[in-house]
């Protein structure tokens, strides 16, 4: 996929999640059936080409993308505003103009045409000197769970400058209230879940568990390790991601931390199968 290809020049990780295609849904009348019916999600992929001024450098633009289509869930306009948030948001660099969760093809080819128009426009001042802008998003939604759905979002970006940037956010929603879910939602005692991830992350960074994070690169605050809201579920799995910037230097890349469901099976407080 062009998005992993270019994704990866910035960092290498492991997402864990899968995207579904599913058939025409229908209206569900009893909340028990949301667990039994598919929901209708729509997948597709637009994507176009970037010229410099003198046409002698181009650079290919794409979005690959999932959302729900006219189905009657109580989280689906959660989960369409997310992914209409995040892309305009990519694209245009703002989304204080959105007054809905409707999507459409056309948004996504739409969102496209307007970062190849503000490119044009930073192309067409005197004294733009830099390289070919450049933006690939993917949309991944995971229905999979019999609870919550997982709003994978990811993007890799080039707009001026020495370099390029990609970060990547995986929402989590309540399937029967629609509300965005966090780590109390999930975990009775964060203290905990830190401690027991803490060895895990010194270990992916090859260090002792008695070495200063402050003096090994590391950003946390009083120089002790925390999980954030950026997770995942899967494959009997709890992920933990750190984007670029978040917790080291732009060099560090992105990183996770990966633990097992048995270590933490004691503090969760509903099912992640």
């Amino acid at each position: 996929m062009s998005f992993l290809s270019n994704f990866s020049r910035l960092i290498f990780i492991c997402v864990g999640m899968f995207g579904i295609s599913c058939g025409a849904g229908r209206n569900l009348d009893n909340e028990e059936l949301i667990h039994e019916l598919p929901p209708s999600i729509i997948e597709s992929e637009t994507s176009l080409y970037l010229y410099s001024h003198d046409m002698g450098d181009s650079a290919k633009c794409g979005i690959t993308y999932d959302f729900y289509s006219d189905i009657d869930l109580p989280y689906k306009d959660t989960v369409n505003w997310i992914i209409k948030k995040f892309t305009a948001d990519n694209t245009e660099f703002t989304f204080d103009h959105l007054t809905d969760s409707r999507l459409s093809h056309n948004f996504f080819r739409t969102e496209l045409e307007k970062f190849r128009g503000i490119y044009n426009d930073a192309v067409s001042n005197d004294g733009y000197d830099y390289g070919v802008w450049e933006v690939e998003i993917d949309i991944d939604i995971d229905d999979s769970f019999r609870d919550f759905v997982i709003v994978g979002t990811a993007t890799w970006a080039y707009s001026g400058g020495a370099h390029g940037n990609g970060f990547m956010v995986d929402n989590i929603v309540d399937k029967k209230t629609g509300k965005v879910l966090g780590l109390d939602d999930f975990f009775s005692d964060i203290n905990e879940l830190n401690r027991i991830c803490d060895p895990i992350f010194r270990k992916s960074q090859s260090l002792t568990l008695d070495e200063s994070l402050s003096d090994a690169g590391f950003w946390f605050d009083e120089n002790q390790f925390s999980v954030n809201n950026n997770f995942s579920c899967g494959d009997g799995f709890v992920k933990f991601y750190f984007n670029p910037y978040e917790i080291a230097p732009y060099a560090a890349g992105a990183m996770y931390v990966s633990v097992h469901i048995d270590e933490v099976k004691h503090l969760l407080l509903r099912s992640v199968d």
